[in-house]
């Protein structure tokens, strides 16, 4: 969090946390949430470069009757449906050279293997926000403190 907070402060943007109530002992798999968090945020860093210092990343999480959910957002140039429709595929990035564009495709493949979902929301011109759910307890053969099985 630190890290990319002052990453986003170089910038001249916003990093905000919103962290909800009630997640306290909820089973999750650690390292799957930080890399969902390390890839979704670093995602929004970069789309947020075309603000010049005007940008904002929301990173909030909340109970779930079913879970629990993890919601990245920005407030970036944001995605056409052409264009979002290509992140979800995987393999396409908005960066040029500089992007696999495959982190997108990571982090469903992720939440889908430890039984979550990623939804994503997008408007020129106004943002994006990636909406990771993850179940209560992750699914059996999944060790929520080592992370991977």
């Amino acid at each position: 969090g630190e890290v990319a907070a002052e990453e986003a402060a170089d910038q001249g943007d916003e990093l905000v946390l919103e962290l909800g109530e009630g997640l306290g002992g909820l089973l999750f798999d650690r390292q799957a949430l930080h890399r969902c968090c390390v890839e979704l945020v670093s995602n929004a860093l970069d789309a947020l470069v075309e603000t010049e210092g005007r940008g904002r990343i929301t990173l909030r999480t909340e109970r779930a009757p079913d879970g629990w959910s993890l919601t990245v957002m920005d407030t970036g140039p944001g995605m056409t449906e052409e264009q979002l429709r290509k992140v979800l595929r995987g393999g396409y990035s908005s960066k040029g050279k500089a992007g696999s564009g495959l982190g997108v495709a990571q982090v469903r493949e992720l939440m889908k293997r430890h039984g979550g979902a990623v939804e994503v929301t997008s408007e020129p011109g106004k943002g994006t926000a990636f909406h990771c759910r993850f179940p209560l307890v992750s699914p059996e053969g999944v060790d929520p403190e080592r992370g991977d099985p």
